[in-house]
Parts: C-alpha cells; structure tokens; sequence
C-alpha cells in the first residue's frame, strides 16, 4: 500500500436496504467539554480541525471505495463526537456544511430521532429498481466478506 492509503477504515457502515452510512468516532476526552488545564483555547480549535480533518479523509477514502463499485450508490456520511455537546460547535471552525455532518452528544442521547432527521427523510421512499439494487447488494456482500477476513473478529464456523 501506498502511504497515502494506510488510513482508510471507518468505525461504522450501516447498511441499509437503499443506502450506505458512515460513521466515524473521534473520542476527543483529552478535550471535551472539560477544557484540559494545558491547552488553551485555539490549541482546542486547532486539535479539533485536525480531527475532523483527519475524520473526513477515512470517511471519503471509505466512500470512493464503496463508489468504486458502482458511482450512483447513496452514500452518507457523519462523524461523532460523543464528548462534545452542541453548544460547543464554535469550537470547531469548520463550514457550517462540514458542521452538519457531526454527531454530537445530545444526538447520541436520543438517536433514532437523530438518525430520523438526519438519514431516514434522505433515504428513498420507492424500492430500488432491479439493477441497481443488485449492485447495492454486490457491494453490501463485499463490505461483509471484507469485515470477515479478520480471523479475529468473525467466526468462520457460522
């Protein structure tokens, strides 16, 4: 591999009968909330920059890998912070479109609302038409197959 593709892995893939969500956490509790005694407020900026930065490039390498196998797939994508809460969202100056892809931790709280306001209205209403959802399909087998070549995490006698 080359450098630049070490790093790709995302912590979640939900998989749903239309579309692909994404999920990265970043557990930034060194930070959080709770200001560490050490870093001042635009180290905290800046620490977070880095982390959503570095958050967004494992989401887009994950989503130009699902796309690679078909380019229309429905492919959403978020980052969680599940120490921070909403009211710091200042902190973090970024784009307020950047900004809408963050889970925070009042969402975490309550997230089948979340995931209602967030993924369910953005999800089609209308099945898949037959060559497409084989696609959707191909790909879902392949993120399954991939998962399950870690002889650590999945017991192959199932």
């Amino acid at each position: 591999k080359r450098a630049t593709n070490r790093e790709g892995e995302c912590d979640f893939v939900v998989i749903t009968p239309n579309c692909f969500v994404i999920i990265e956490v970043k557990n930034m509790g060194h930070i959080g909330n709770q200001s560490d005694p050490g870093c001042n407020n635009n180290q905290q900026s800046q620490a977070l920059g880095k982390t959503f930065q570095k958050s967004l490039d494992q989401r887009n390498k994950m989503v130009q890998f699902v796309k690679r196998f078909c380019k229309r797939l429905t492919v959403l994508q978020f980052t969680v912070y599940p120490n921070f809460e909403k009211a710091s969202k200042k902190e973090f100056l970024i784009s307020r479109d950047k900004l809408s892809s963050i889970i925070f931790k009042e969402d975490l709280e309550d997230f089948s609302d979340w995931w209602k306001d967030n993924v369910s209205y953005l999800v089609l209403d209308e099945p898949l038409r037959p060559e497409f959802r084989t696609k959707h399909e191909h790909v879902r087998n392949l993120l399954l197959a991939i998962s399950c070549t870690d002889t650590t995490i999945c017991d192959k006698s199932k």
